[in-house]
């Protein structure tokens, strides 16, 4: 989760796609579909998405590669942001501009202790 000017934003994974063998590799992850949010202070809340990236493997180097075994979302997430790394503030500008644009909420639901 990345915080900027009081927006929250994070990467939520909506599916892994795989080739089931890559040579000698299996579950070789090809396309990640995805949104990119934002959530500030107040609770308002926008996104971008879902899309989808995909990833190239080149099993003569196979440096970094992941077995599916011990893939997290957590790792997926790191590659979006690698990837992505070019358009992530363009990205936020505008989850940020549609959060502008709802202004404050009207309501609040209180979470009040016992």
């Amino acid at each position: 989760m990345n915080t900027t000017t009081g927006i929250a934003y994070t990467f939520s994974i909506d599916e892994v796609t795989a080739r089931y063998a890559v040579e000698n590799f299996s579950n070789v992850v090809y396309k990640v579909s995805w949104v990119y949010s934002g959530i500030n202070t107040l609770g308002v809340a926008a996104s971008l998405g879902p899309s989808y990236v995909n990833f190239q493997f080149d099993p003569s180097n196979a440096d970094g590669f992941v077995d599916s075994s011990s893939l997290t979302k957590s790792t997926i997430k790191g590659w979006l942001e690698q990837k992505l790394d070019h358009m992530i503030p363009t990205m936020q500008e505008n989850i940020a501009n549609q959060i502008s644009a709802q202004g404050v909420p009207y309501k609040v639901v209180l979470d009040l202790p016992d």
